[in-house]
């Protein structure tokens, strides 16, 4: 290739790496030339960053791949860009400096912005107290991608991707820590950071408690686990039948915990209700041996998700949970 037309061979390069840029891999570890081919900002620009989206972790400071990722990253391809956003502001706090990034990357590719890069410049507004823009921008999204399905797909992906690269910590954005835009008791007109008797008794009843979001336990699962100080709470929705918190805790005890059919209960309980509990019930089921169950139960999964890639996405999710939780290293199975 190198008696070619230099055009010709940077051409042939990018088609290489179009399915991955796995697949250039060859090409830079051979000769000079076949590396500057391989590296070429006109190559890295365009070429697939699969194996990066499949674990977000490989995209981190530390990890062997970044060199190649910094330079598609430098030659502003689409997927680097929107990686190192979620980077930025997830590891290390960086919120606005990600938002800018994929406010240049939309003004300049309009019309090819990626889904996901759309979904996290939507969430960086809301995170950054732009919330008008950060409502338009989710309602923008959902329409591109055609369906709240979709989106979900779409939205559990960069979720996932968040987990993968490993969050700083928790903290508060913006002005999410001034009380004034939450309203006031209705009972004596005492502030967020005074509540009531009367307050407090409302909040966690058990009509509120039964049905409160608490989708963060989910996405952050290690907030379940004993000694967060966030358990009591979980435990509160759960002693009311909340079906994400039985979801939750039945996974965490089935991960840390020796198998137990109450257990394997609360998984069945929430499953109905919410798709990472019917596959979390349907491996548990397979790996306490009730194999007949469980495939009838994987099965049941199958047919309930639209797509394949729906349900790869909720497998892998359950994983990040797992994973996020600690199994101990019990050995249970």
């Amino acid at each position: 290739m190198e008696s070619l037309d230099v055009n010709i061979a940077l051409d042939i390069a990018a088609r290489v790496g179009r399915d991955s840029v796995a697949d250039l891999t060859g090409m830079l570890s051979t000769s000079t030339y076949y590396r500057f081919l391989s590296v070429h900002p006109d190559v890295v620009k365009h070429v697939s960053l699969q194996p990066l989206l499949e674990n977000a972790a490989r995209c981190n400071v530390i990890s062997t791949a970044r060199p190649i990722f910094f330079r598609c990253l430098q030659a502003s391809n689409p997927s680097a860009i929107y990686l190192e956003s979620l980077r930025l502001a997830a590891s290390e706090g960086r919120v606005e400096e990600g938002f800018h990034m994929l406010r240049f990357l939309q003004a300049e590719h309009p019309m090819s912005f990626p889904p996901a890069a759309m979904f996290t410049l939507s969430l960086f507004q809301i995170v950054l107290g732009l919330y008008e823009d950060g409502i338009s921008s989710s309602h923008r999204f959902v329409d591109f991608v055609g369906s709240y399905a979709a989106a979900d797909i779409v939205a559990t992906s960069v979720y996932r991707h968040i987990l993968q690269i490993g969050r700083l910590k928790i903290r508060s954005n913006s002005d999410t820590w001034r009380f004034d835009a939450i309203p006031a008791c209705i009972a004596d007109g005492c502030a967020i950071n005074n509540r009531c008797p009367f307050w407090q008794a409302t909040a966690l009843s058990p009509e509120v408690l039964s049905d409160v979001d608490i989708d963060e336990y989910v996405f952050n699962s290690r907030l379940a686990n004993e000694g967060s100080p966030f358990r009591p709470f979980l435990l509160r929705c759960l002693q009311e039948g909340h079906h994400t918190a039985q979801y939750v805790e039945g996974l965490r005890r089935l991960v840390q915990e020796p198998p137990t059919q109450a257990s394997l209960d609360m998984l069945s309980t929430a499953g109905p209700h919410s798709m990472y509990a019917r596959f979390a019930f349907a491996i548990f089921l397979l790996c306490c041996g009730s194999s007949d169950q469980g495939f009838l139960v994987l099965e049941t999964f199958l047919n309930k998700v639209s797509s394949f890639e729906e349900a790869l996405e909720i497998a892998n999710l359950v994983e990040a949970q797992i994973r996020a939780m600690g199994s101990r290293g019990t050995r249970q199975y």
